[in-house]
């Protein structure tokens, strides 16, 4: 006998409706894998603040500085101080002298050159500092510059390293809700794939080389009314007096539309009798010898490729007549 095996094929459709199924596990191990992805990225950066070798406090930025360098910034950061507070003094003191002459509506000479000097002098504190190439920023190089931005807070520097952790935070949380959802449709392919349990109708067709005369769907009972008038045609047809309906699933898998069948066949004033499974009960092989055809009742997800084979295999061996298969999903 050929081996069913060599003829089973991969319905995609039928894979991915069944994948399908799970859309809603697979979005929540996702959302568990942004999470997780953005937990990492927290406890990276954490690990890299802690990390950082108390040698070279500037590791953060991706940057290494000799002690020379280090030095050199140092004056810089002790000059920058001074000409802040240079900076505030020199403030405060036009901020008083406005005010005292707001007061009196008047101001002399001598009182507006010295008001004029101050202007000047906060002006120099607050620009040459920073910039040119006299200045004591401008003689730092691009890494000890990196280095002074850090120290003094300058707005963007701490934008830019905000926007890096916010990008790395994405990037890591997009990668573990991909790497979680791909993960999940994975299992669950090679889940369908390994099953042992008939998928499809055209299993029957084409590993087994069955005729399927149509197919229940179990929350609906759609096409019981078919499965029952194309046995009723098919038993005129082939002169059939004795259709056995049987099935290699348990008891209750599809006994409830053999049942249903029998009783409309019957009806009709068709003989038909069920039987047990013909794979374990003695009595339900003599039924099915003494029969002119079997009508087999599979189940979608239920039915093993295993039993179908083997009841095949019995029928071929005992000479029964397979009259066709109905298949429950």
């Amino acid at each position: 006998m050929e081996n069913y095996r060599e003829n089973l094929e991969i319905d995609l459709k039928d894979l991915a409706k069944y994948i399908l199924k799970f859309w809603k596990t697979i979005i929540l191990l996702a959302i568990i894998g942004l999470i997780l992805g953005c937990a990492l990225s927290g406890v990276k950066g954490y690990l890299a603040a802690v990390s950082v070798d108390e040698e070279n406090e500037y590791a953060d930025l991706d940057i290494e500085l000799t002690d020379t360098q280090i030095a050199e910034l140092d004056l810089a950061l002790d000059t920058y101080d001074i000409f802040q507070k240079t900076r505030e003094t020199v403030k405060d003191s036009i901020l008083h002298d406005i005010e005292s002459y707001n007061s009196t509506n008047s101001i002399s000479k001598d009182d507006a050159e010295g008001l004029w000097y101050k202007i000047q002098t906060l002006s120099t504190t607050s620009n040459a500092q920073l910039s040119g190439g006299g200045s004591v920023y401008g003689s730092l190089n691009a890494d000890q510059k990196k280095a002074f931005d850090k120290e003094i807070g300058r707005t963007e520097i701490e934008e830019e390293m905000s926007l890096t952790s916010h990008i790395s935070m994405l990037k890591l949380g997009f990668l573990g809700a991909f790497g979680c959802a791909f993960l999940a449709i994975v299992f669950l392919a090679l889940k369908y794939v390994l099953s042992p349990k008939l998928k499809t109708e055209d299993d029957i067709r084409s590993a087994f080389k069955l005729p399927v005369l149509g197919s229940i769907v179990k929350k609906t009972d759609d096409g019981l009314a078919v499965i029952c008038s194309s046995i009723m045609a098919l038993a005129h047809g082939k002169n059939a007096k004795n259709i056995l309906l049987c099935s290699s699933l348990a008891e209750g898998g599809a006994s409830s539309y053999m049942t249903q069948v029998e009783e409309f066949l019957k009806g009709k004033n068709i003989p038909v009798s069920i039987a047990s499974n013909i794979l374990s009960d003695p009595s339900s092989i003599d039924k099915a010898a003494e029969s002119d055809g079997l009508i087999l009742f599979e189940g979608i997800g239920e039915s093993t490729y295993e039993n179908i084979s083997r009841e095949v295999e019995l029928t071929n061996n005992l000479g029964i007549n397979v009259l066709g298969t109905v298949v429950v999903k």
